[in-house]
């Protein structure tokens, strides 16, 4: 974290830093714990856009416990883009699993907690799959993706097959592949 951004997020909620630490990186933010005199809040520094961000979490705050959003600030001065979080305690789960010894009854009260929070998470509906364009989450109308790895895939092919002895072949088959062939319903979801 750099010192202007601390600074700014120090003013901007009225405290004075007393430390911080990184909490994680990756490659377009880092996040990272203040201590304020005031108590602790977790920082999301970077990223294009932390006012969708912020409006993702509350839109999933009505489903599933989230940490509420605090600030919301834009970049400038040195300083990147930040949302600013209140910190709360917890143990992650995977730390709760490696180790303790459970109970098959407090495994099966712990597995139906967390399916609760999934399922609360799935029930988070937009118009359409696609990148949020805004802080309102409209979503951008865009080619499935499905069609463009069928394309992919058929340049790829017809790259190779003209590479090759067997050309002809290859465009025969070629020639009876299109994009209507491949789905485009694809649902992944990272928990």
């Amino acid at each position: 974290m750099r010192p202007e951004e601390i600074h700014g997020i120090a003013a901007a909620l009225g405290s004075a830093v007393l430390g911080t630490s990184r909490l994680a990186g990756g490659f377009s933010h880092e996040t990272c714990l203040l201590t304020l005199t005031d108590g602790q809040v977790v920082v999301r520094l970077g990223g294009a856009a932390p006012a969708v961000e912020a409006a993702v979490m509350a839109a999933a705050s009505r489903h599933v416990p989230v940490p509420q959003t605090l600030l919301v600030m834009a970049s400038g001065d040195g300083a990147r883009p930040a949302m600013v979080l209140e910190y709360v305690a917890g143990t992650p789960l995977s730390r709760v699993l490696s180790g303790l010894e459970f109970s098959e009854g407090s495994l099966a009260d712990l597995g139906a907690e967390v399916g609760r929070v999934v399922a609360g998470i799935g029930a988070v509906t937009f118009e359409r799959r696609g990148f949020f364009a805004d802080e309102n989450l409209s979503v951008n109308k865009e080619r499935p993706w499905s069609g463009s790895v069928a394309d992919s895939a058929i340049r790829s092919v017809a790259r190779c097959a003209a590479e090759s002895v067997v050309g002809s072949v290859a465009d025969s088959v070629i020639g009876r592949i299109s994009t209507s062939d491949c789905s485009t319903r694809h649902h992944h979801r990272d928990i």
